[in-house]
């Protein structure tokens, strides 16, 4: 019987910190995950995008911030505007127009 008991109380010594250990694991993996989901370009990142090889100028008071996504309002020489839309997460111009 005692040899028994020894058994179970050695069991449960080992069982204890590998539970803790993947518990740990489990709540780590949510925590970094949405860490990778808010990494983001900054704002001026965003313009700095949309200037780089771009004749114009961004209109006055032409910036949004969507959350996912950067809206900025361009005029290009000859008059024309429009909103260029740059992924926040990624840097990449999703739309033109």
């Amino acid at each position: 019987m005692n040899r028994l008991r020894e058994i179970l109380l050695a069991t449960a010594l080992v069982a204890i910190p590998l539970n803790g250990a993947l518990a740990q694991s489990r709540d780590e993996r949510p925590q970094n995950e949405a860490r990778a989901d808010s990494r983001r370009i900054e704002g001026g990142q965003a313009i700095q995008i949309v200037r780089s090889g771009r004749e114009g100028s961004m209109v006055r008071g032409g910036f949004q911030d969507r959350g996912d996504t950067y809206v900025v309002r361009w005029e290009y020489p000859g008059g024309q505007v429009v909103d260029i839309v740059v992924d926040a997460r990624t840097g990449r111009i999703i739309r033109d127009r």
